[in-house]
C-alpha cells in the first residue's frame, strides 16, 4: 500500500517538474522581457522546490476510512477467541457467555461483509420505490 501511495506522489511531482520544464523552454525559446520576469521567477521557484501552487493534500474519501476502520473492528472482534472452560462451577458461566459471543460474531461479520456488496442495490431499489 505505502508503494502504491508513493507512486502517486512521485508521478504528480513529475508531471508538475515537466509542466514547469516546458513552460520554461518556452519562455527562453521566445526571449525573456520585463513584463516575463515575474513568471520566469516563478517557474524558477516551481522547479527549484517543486512546489505546485494550488496542489491540494491527500484526501481519504470517507469509503476508505470506513473501510479501513470496520476491518480493525473485525480483526480485533476476531481475535478474541474462546479458551479450553470446563461446563463446571466458573466455567458454565463463560460456557453461556462465549456462546452469546460466537452467535454475536457469527452473524455480524457476514451481515457486514453483505451488506458491504448487497447495500448499493437495496439502496437503489429505495430510492426507485419512493421516487
Amino acid at each position: 500500500m505505502i508503494v502504491s501511495v508513493s507512486t502517486v506522489f512521485v508521478g504528480a511531482t513529475t508531471d508538475l517538474t515537466k509542466a514547469a520544464k516546458l513552460m520554461a523552454r518556452e519562455l527562453l525559446d521566445k526571449g525573456i522581457s520585463a513584463v516575463d520576469v515575474p513568471e520566469a521567477v516563478e517557474l524558477l521557484l516551481i522547479l527549484q522546490t517543486k512546489y505546485h501552487p494550488g496542489q491540494p493534500g491527500i484526501q481519504w474519501p470517507v469509503w476508505y476510512r470506513a473501510i479501513i476502520l470496520l476491518g480493525f473492528l473485525v480483526c480485533v472482534c476476531l481475535s478474541i477467541r474462546p479458551k479450553s472452560v470446563l461446563g463446571i462451577g466458573k466455567g458454565a458461566e463463560r460456557i453461556v457467555w462465549w456462546r452469546y459471543w460466537l452467535k454475536f460474531i457469527g452473524i455480524t461479520i457476514p451481515g457486514l461483509i453483505v451488506t458491504s456488496f448487497i447495500w448499493p442495490y437495496i439502496e437503489e431499489l429505495i430510492r426507485t420505490l419512493f421516487s
